[in-house]
């Protein structure tokens, strides 16, 4: 399909219904259901974001990285990403924009590293992990 205005970036809204409204009404779809399909295929993947933030983090920013890996063996809840910078746990929890959600062991486990004295955060972009570590977007000191 040939659109004629840009697409909206799912970014851009903080609910899927307004997404879904705005590809209609830049005349990406022509009703809700149709915009419904086309958003699964504009909003990026976990595993994409996953891998963007990885690269970002070991490039950009140092420290000791990993994505951990679910599974049966696995403690549940754990986040996506995990690792250590400048001597500090940081942990971020990669949920799809407009789609994702936590879960009740998720946001239990979030808060536990929190109050262990780590950093955890849910994120949507490496945008969002970039703004952790610029000093002037992050007031929050350890």
């Amino acid at each position: 399909m040939n659109y004629k205005n840009p697409l909206p970036s799912p970014y851009n809204y903080e609910k899927l219904g307004a997404y879904l409204h705005a590809l209609v009404d830049a005349g990406s779809a022509r009703n809700v259901t149709e915009a419904r399909k086309l958003a699964r295929r504009l909003v990026p993947s976990e595993a994409k974001i996953q891998k963007e933030i990885l690269a970002y983090l070991h490039k950009e920013v140092g420290g000791f990285w990993w994505k951990d890996a679910a599974g049966p063996y696995q403690q549940k809840g754990i986040p996506d990403i995990v690792g250590c910078h400048e001597g500090h746990f940081f942990s971020f929890e990669v949920k799809r924009p407009l789609v994702g959600e936590l879960s009740a062991i998720q946001r239990h486990t979030l808060a536990a590293i929190n109050a262990a004295g780590g950093t955890a955060y849910v994120v949507t972009s490496v945008d969002d992990v970039r703004r952790v570590f610029d000093p002037q977007q992050n007031e929050k000191e350890w």
